[in-house]
Parts: structure tokens; C-alpha cells; sequence
């Protein structure tokens, strides 16, 4: 960082320490700094300072961006994904945001989704909306790279899972079938260890209709379908709760009636 001594020469000793020390890390929480500077009055100080020389943007209270040296005073996007795995603890990033960072998402939402078991409001930053959607289901958790940084993620499974229960976080019907079907494997043993985690017999319903749909993208052995088939409950469900639709009698569902055209994939 010796080449950046221009950009540096404005900051104070502590304002340096603590510029420099978060430097890779890229987004930084207030108790973060906290850590380094036991006095939190001091601490406000200096990240009130920084931000006030534009070595730093606030994201939200108690959320800061460290803005790279070469691009102060610029116009800069802060990471959306580095700024969701700052948002709360325990914390996985979910549904959607979740296929785009597998790889498989058919298009790109101004949404980024963060599960936790936390209770916190949703906020916009440059344009970006982060939903917090709280769970008490903390599993199926993989570490992904993000830079030099690890951040958390629904794994495949999980991510499928999660999309089924919440088409609407998924980017509806169409989007879910599409990004799913990408998936280059999917390990059916742990989605049905998922399902038994989950305990909800809607679930049920609506991941055997949906993979059943896409048996043929997705590889899906007649024996998972089989499994679950046999846990069906009586009761019928929605595959979007509470609107209109087709009966579909083999998976005790009721789907749109346009539910074909939005499952195409090819």
C-alpha cells in the first residue's frame, strides 16, 4: 500500500490503522473496529473522520464499505455479496442470490436474499434491496470465495429447497425451473435428509410437482420421487398459496393453469 502514500497523507495514525487493517476485507461492522479500538468514542471518531474524507461509506448504521484507494472520490459499487455476509450473524446468503452465486440463475435480480435467525428490517443501497428472511432452520450452509474472503451460502441443495418453499424469492415459477435445471448435480440423499429437517408437508408436495417436472434436466432417480411420494399428506396444497389454479392429482397440488409453459427450460 506504500504506493498509495498520496491518498494517505490526510490520515492521522489511527486513521490509517484502522483504513489499512480493513482494507481487504472490504466491508467492515462497528464492532469490528471495537475490537481493535477498546474506546468506542474513539472509535466512532475516527470512522466519522474517514467517512468525512471519503476513505469509507456508510452502508447502513453500524455498516461501512472501505473504498479502494484508487477510487476515492469516485463513483464506486460496494460488493453486494460482501455486503449481505456483513448483515447479520449467524447468516447464509439465500434463494436467488443464492443461484446467482452457484452459477446458475437465469437473469440478475437488484435483490440480494440473507437468511439468519435474526430479526432485521430490509434497506436500500446504491440501488440494491437486501432482505432479511428469517429462518430457524440453520443447516445446509457451505463457505464460497469471495476475493481473498470467505462468505456463507445455502449450498445446491439447500438453495433448491429454500427456492421451492418461497417461489416468490426465487423470481417465480419460470426463473426457478430454469436456474435449477442448470444445477450440474444435485446429491438426492441430502435433499431428502433436508426435507425430514424441514418437517413441512407442503414442502413435500411442491418439491416432488416441481422435480418431477424436471426429472429429465435434473436426472431425478424414481426413487427419490418415490420417497416422497409415500409422505404425501392428504391435505391439497398451492404451489402459490392462496391463488388459482389446475389440480394436479398426483402430488395433491393445485398449480397455475399456464404451470407447462412456465416449466419449459429448452
Amino acid at each position: 500500500m506504500s504506493n498509495n502514500s498520496k491518498k494517505g497523507v490526510n490520515l492521522s495514525p489511527l486513521e490509517h490503522k484502522l483504513y489499512f487493517g480493513f482494507y481487504e476485507k472490504e466491508v467492515l461492522r462497528n464492532t469490528d473496529v471495537y475490537e481493535i479500538f477498546s474506546n468506542k468514542k474513539t472509535a466512532r471518531q475516527i470512522l466519522f473522520r474517514l467517512k468525512n474524507k471519503g476513505f469509507i461509506r456508510q452502508v447502513r448504521r453500524g455498516l461501512f464499505a472501505i473504498v479502494p484507494a484508487q477510487m476515492i472520490g469516485k463513483e464506486y459499487s460496494v460488493d453486494r455479496f460482501l455486503v449481505a455476509s456483513q448483515l447479520a450473524r449467524p447468516y447464509f446468503i439465500s434463494h436467488h442470490t443464492a443461484l446467482e452465486i452457484h452459477g446458475v440463475a437465469e437473469s440478475y435480480l437488484n435483490i440480494v436474499y440473507i437468511s439468519t435467525n435474526k430479526i432485521s428490517r430490509p434497506f436500500e443501497f446504491q440501488n440494491i434491496l437486501y432482505r432479511v428472511i428469517n429462518t430457524k432452520h440453520m443447516f445446509g450452509i457451505e463457505q464460497v470465495s469471495r476475493g481473498t474472503l470467505k462468505i456463507n451460502v445455502s449450498d445446491r441443495e439447500r438453495t433448491v429447497l429454500d427456492c421451492i418453499r418461497k417461489i416468490e424469492y426465487a423470481g417465480g415459477v419460470e426463473e426457478l425451473a430454469k436456474s435449477i435445471s442448470a444445477f450440474p448435480g444435485l446429491n438426492y440423499k441430502k435433499l431428502l435428509k433436508y426435507l425430514d429437517l424441514f418437517k413441512e408437508k407442503s414442502l413435500l408436495h411442491r418439491t416432488g410437482f416441481i422435480l418431477d417436472c424436471l426429472k429429465d434436466e435434473l436426472n431425478v432417480p424414481q426413487d427419490f420421487l418415490d420417497s416422497i411420494r409415500v409422505n404425501l399428506s392428504k391435505r391439497t396444497y398451492y404451489l402459490h398459496p392462496g391463488t388459482k389454479g389446475v389440480y394436479k392429482k398426483e402430488w395433491n397440488i393445485i398449480v397455475p393453469e399456464n404451470i407447462r409453459e412456465l416449466m419449459k427450460v429448452a
